[in-house]
Order: structure tokens, then C-alpha cells, then sequence
């Protein structure tokens, strides 16, 4: 082999390495990517969760007149939403009378069927993160996540 050819031979060869080197790094970085999109969906989902739980705390407390912030109709919302973090099917109430709101007063059905219409979207919301988060590359960190944070609000039930 001459000189010439050595020497085309070893440049071939380092830019077959450079190559291969920068396919590495796109495929890193390709996974790095991935990794931060997942982790920006789900914790963007986990907020939207905490956002809709605690508006439930708004509505019960706009419809305290008819009974809805107390023990009772907490007691209901705590349980579905422990159920839904559980894996428990789910039946959200449609009635005044299952929500446990004071009955015999006018407008009564017209609020139950607005904490049943909320509690069935927080719902959707955390069996999706659930499903999501079973997908993802160490989805049991997200579903701990939200295990521990329903654990915390849902005090008047059992969160596992």
C-alpha cells in the first residue's frame, strides 16, 4: 500500500467514526428529546388533575346552600376519586339524593348534575394519566406522583 492510499484509507476511516459518532449523538439525543417531551405531558396533565380537583372545592363551596360542601358529599367525591387512582370502576352519581345534598329544595338536581358532570371529567382526567403514565418510561414515578398527591386530598378515603 503506498503512502496515498494509507493515508485515504485512515481519513475513510475517520470520517466512517465521525459518522457513526454523530449517529449516536442523534440518537441520544433523539431519546433525550423523547424523555422531555414525556415528562412535559405528563406533568403538564398532572397540574391540569390538581387544577380540576381543587375546582371541585370551588363548586361545593358556590353550592354550600344546598349542602354540597359538606361531610357527606366530600365523602362521596373523595371515594371516587380514590377509586379512579385505584383502578376501581367508577359510578359518579347523577342525583341529589346520591351526592347526599339537602333535599327538597328548588334547583337541588341542577347541582348535583353539576358535581357529577365535574367529578366525571377529573375522572377521565386521572384514569388518562394513569393509562399514559403505565406507558411511559418509569411510568410508576408519574403514577406514584399522583398516588401521592390524591392520598393527601382524598383524606376521607383510601388512596393505595
Amino acid at each position: 500500500m503506498t503512502g496515498n492510499n494509507v493515508e485515504r484509507l485512515y481519513v475513510d476511516l475517520c470520517k466512517q467514526q465521525t459518522i457513526s459518532g454523530e449517529t449516536k449523538m442523534d440518537e441520544q439525543n433523539k431519546l433525550y428529546e423523547r424523555q422531555y417531551q414525556e415528562q412535559t405531558k405528563m406533568n403538564y396533565a398532572f397540574e391540569t388533575i390538581k387544577t380540576e380537583v381543587e375546582t371541585m372545592d370551588f363548586i361545593q363551596i358556590t353550592f354550600a346552600s344546598f349542602g354540597a360542601s359538606d361531610t357527606e358529599p366530600d365523602s362521596v367525591y373523595h371515594s371516587l376519586l380514590a377509586d379512579a387512582v385505584n383502578g376501581a370502576d367508577v359510578e359518579v352519581p347523577r342525583t341529589a339524593r346520591e351526592w347526599e345534598l339537602f333535599p327538597n329544595m328548588e334547583h337541588v338536581e341542577q347541582v348535583a348534575a353539576a358535581m357529577a358532570s365535574h367529578t366525571e371529567y377529573v375522572v377521565n382526567l386521572i384514569q388518562e394519566y394513569l393509562t399514559s403514565g403505565e406507558q411511559q418510561t418509569n411510568g410508576e414515578i408519574y403514577v406514584r406522583k399522583l398516588k401521592g398527591y390524591l392520598s393527601g386530598y382524598c383524606w376521607r378515603a383510601c388512596v393505595v
